[in-house]
């Protein structure tokens, strides 16, 4: 059985709900929100975390056959947590978006394009650089989308 790896921005998704998360911590008192927000999004990154590392070392040992039978049970959590996580920083930038100014909410931004330009340097060395070119741009066109 062949399985598909992770979506291509998985790490660039979970490096913005990371930022997001420290936003919340940060401005919590000054803009009065209560830790439900922060601790909602903490969650579901480590509900997301959790079911990418259990589906990644099922994914390593897959010629065992307890590994094959537990493997697309894994991606399909995998794949819901992950789909979970992309709402729930939708959700949050929407809330942010209510109390903070543009450029707080495109400070915020401008460092996890930092971090994903240094990803994309680091790990996609043997890409085109017309490629990697292609998903910086199409990254950034799902994070305006996003705000």
């Amino acid at each position: 059985m062949k399985m598909n790896p992770l979506s291509a921005d998985t790490a660039e998704l979970l490096a913005l709900a990371e930022d997001i998360a420290a936003l919340l911590e940060e401005k919590r008192e000054e803009l009065g929100l209560t830790t439900d927000f922060e601790a909602l999004l903490r969650a579901r990154i480590a509900a997301a975390a959790f079911a990418i590392n259990s589906y990644l070392a099922l994914l390593a040992d897959r010629k065992l056959p307890e590994a094959q039978r537990h493997l697309p049970e894994a991606k399909r959590r995998c794949d819901r947590s992950i789909q979970q996580l992309r709402r729930r920083v939708s959700r949050t930038i929407l809330q942010l978006r209510r109390h903070l100014n543009e450029q707080e909410l495109n400070g915020v931004v401008r460092t996890t394009w930092r971090e994903i330009d240094k990803h994309f340097s680091r790990h996609q060395r043997n890409t085109h650089g017309h490629d990697r070119a292609y998903r910086k741009r199409a990254l950034g066109r799902r994070l305006v989308a996003l705000l």
